[in-house]
């Protein structure tokens, strides 16, 4: 079985540092970002829609975003970069490696994340890889 991720969350989760919306969305990132760097050979599934880390987000209502034009743009952005597209399966840590190569090696993690509202946070952390097993 593989795990729903949105392209853009395993971006979100290299620059994770313990920040969120709420304390109920924190907890849940944290919970998944444990789950997947333990454990980084965990098969992915990319989905352009909400996902588990969404759940717990204000702006996840009834299971769809209110920001969903814009969270869909990065989603699209990171397949393209990637060379790969929605609902494609790989390991997590396959996942990051292509997000490492095609994305942040060439410094192109500002195209992506320009106008969302954690990017001046990443903006100052050094990504973290999931580290094979």
């Amino acid at each position: 079985m593989s795990f729903p991720l949105r392209p853009h969350h395993g971006l979100c989760l290299m620059y994770f540092t313990g920040k969120g919306y709420s304390e109920s969305f924190t907890a849940n990132l944290s919970s998944i970002a444990q789950t997947l760097y333990e454990n980084p050979k965990t098969e992915v599934q990319l989905v352009c829609h909400c996902d588990q880390v969404c759940l717990p987000c204000p702006s996840c209502q009834n299971k769809v975003c209110t920001e969903e034009k814009k969270v869909l743009s990065y989603d699209q952005h990171i397949l393209r970069l990637c060379g790969l597209t929605a609902e494609d399966r790989l390991s997590f840590l396959d996942f990051q490696e292509r997000i490492q190569r095609f994305i942040l090696t060439p410094g192109l993690r500002e195209s992506v994340c320009r106008d969302c509202c954690w990017n001046s946070l990443c903006s100052g952390i050094s990504p973290k890889l999931a580290q094979k097993g």
